[in-house]
């Protein structure tokens, strides 16, 4: 009798298993809801660039993310509805549940995956390349802010509108990403930011 138990414990506990390539088998879909959507990483990225290159709407958007379907904020923030116009599974996130979505985007920026290797690794390069500029950014990290200084560092200025998640990065919070550039490896004339040579 305990065999017989044990048996159809086992054949049960293979149905879910069992139903589910049935699904796959006959093409039906796997999501519960047929208008269930998950983002992507790709879609936080692309939403983690905008707000880092528009820090006024990233913060309203943390203090108040229902902003994101006010139309009197919307039409008095063109950018933020452009945005949104040009990335529908974005709009619809925010409109489904606009607190979990930025909280989601906060997790995803504090966690660094929106400058990929690739870029860093590029952005080391860069500044090996330009020492001057290292030995500046290294000194004054906001200086990748300063139209000025852009205007008189051309390669600096070319180097960030290709790379948009890196002038973010520095457009969020200067300090906080050269120190993380020199965790990542880079060591400037002045070595690490923050510690002189």
């Amino acid at each position: 009798m305990k065999t017989e138990i044990a048996r159809n414990r086992h054949f049960l506990s293979l149905m879910p298993v069992l139903a589910a390539l049935l699904l796959v088998a006959v093409g039906a879909p796997l999501s519960i809801r047929a208008d269930d959507h998950r983002i992507t990483s790709q879609e936080l990225a692309t939403f983690d660039v905008f707000l880092d290159n528009h820090p006024d709407i990233a913060r309203d958007l943390r203090r108040e993310p229902r902003l994101a379907n006010d139309r009197r904020y919307l039409t008095s923030h063109p950018d933020l509805n452009s945005f949104l116009d040009q990335n529908p599974s974005i709009r619809r996130e925010l409109r489904e549940n606009p607190s979990s979505f930025v909280r989601t985007e906060n997790r995803f920026q504090r966690s660094g995956r929106d400058i990929t290797p690739e870029e860093m690794s590029e952005f080391n390069t860069f500044l090996h390349s330009h020492p001057g500029i290292s030995k500046d950014l290294n000194a004054n990290p906001n200086l990748a802010n300063d139209g000025g200084y852009l205007k008189r560092h051309e390669p600096l200025k070319k180097f960030l509108s290709r790379y948009p998640a890196i002038r973010g990065e520095f457009a969020q919070d200067a300090v906080r990403f050269m120190r993380r550039v020199n965790d990542s490896g880079h060591r400037g004339p002045q070595g690490p930011y923050g510690r002189g040579r």
